[in-house]
C-alpha cells in the first residue's frame, strides 16, 4: 500500500501490517533505522506540517491535504534534498519557511519506536561456546534501554540507538544487532573472547 498526503505527496509504500511507521516505508525497511535518510525526510515533512505537537501525535490539516491533491504532479519526497523538501512543504503551507531539523526528526522517530515496541522480548542464542546454546529474556523500556538476563551467562545491559540498532553486553560477552520492524525479529551476533555466535527472538 502507498502512503501519501493528498495522493500527490508520496511518503512511501509498505506491506500491510498492524503497525506501520516511516521506517517501514524506507526502500529497505528490514535494515532501516530512524537515521536512514529516506525515513528522516518523511518525518521532517510530517513534523513540519503537523498542526499538533508531534509529541502528542502528528495531524495533517484538511487544508494541507486539499493543496496536495491540487498539485499537478506526484512527488516522492524520500530522495529530495533539504531545499526540495522545503519547497514541497511550503507549497502545502506557505507559513512553513523552515524544516524541523534532521536531528529532531531522528530523535522523534527513535522515541516513537521505543514507546511502540517497549515490553518483554525473549529468544534463543547459539554459538561455539562450551555451552552451545541457551535462552535470553529482556525488557525494552520506553526510552530504549534494554535489560534482562541470559541464564548461565549473565545480566543484560544495553540500549537501542536510532530506534532499531542494538548494542550491549550479557555477562562478559558483547551483543550487537537490530530489531527488524518488518518481521518483528530481534536478532544479531555476540562475541566473548574467542567464542562467538548469534541470537534471535521476538516480543513475548
Amino acid at each position: 500500500m502507498t502512503f501519501s498526503i493528498g495522493g500527490k505527496v508520496i511518503l512511501g509504500t509498505a506491506t500491510g501490517q498492524a503497525i506501520i511507521t516511516p521506517i517501514h516505508l524506507a526502500p529497505n525497511p528490514a535494515t532501516a533505522t530512524a537515521a536512514t535518510p529516506e525515513v528522516v525526510n518523511i518525518v521532517r515533512a510530517l513534523m513540519t506540517l503537523s498542526t499538533s505537537s508531534p509529541s502528542s501525535g502528528i495531524t495533517i490539516s484538511q487544508a494541507v491535504q486539499d493543496k496536495a491533491k491540487a498539485l499537478g504532479t506526484s512527488t516522492n519526497i524520500q530522495s529530495l534534498d533539504s531545499a526540495g523538501l522545503l519547497g514541497i512543504v511550503s507549497s502545502l503551507d506557505s507559513t512553513k519557511t523552515s524544516l524541523v531539523t534532521a536531528a529532531a526528526a531522528t530523535l522523534h522517530m527513535s522515541d516513537s519506536v521505543y514507546i511502540t515496541y517497549a515490553g518483554p522480548w525473549s529468544g534463543t542464542w547459539a554459538g561455539n561456546a562450551p555451552t552451545k546454546s541457551g535462552t535470553w529474556q529482556v525488557t525494552i523500556s520506553s526510552t530504549g534501554t534494554v535489560s534482562g538476563t541470559v541464564p548461565g551467562v549473565g545480566s543484560v545491559s544495553g540500549s537501542l540507538v536510532n530506534g532499531t540498532s542494538y548494542s550491549g553486553t550479557a555477562g562478559s560477552s558483547t551483543w550487537s544487532g537490530a530489531i527488524n520492524l518488518v518481521t518483528g525479529e530481534f536478532s544479531g551476533t555476540w562475541v566473548d573472547g574467542s567464542y562467538s555466535g548469534t541470537f534471535t527472538g521476538k516480543a513475548s
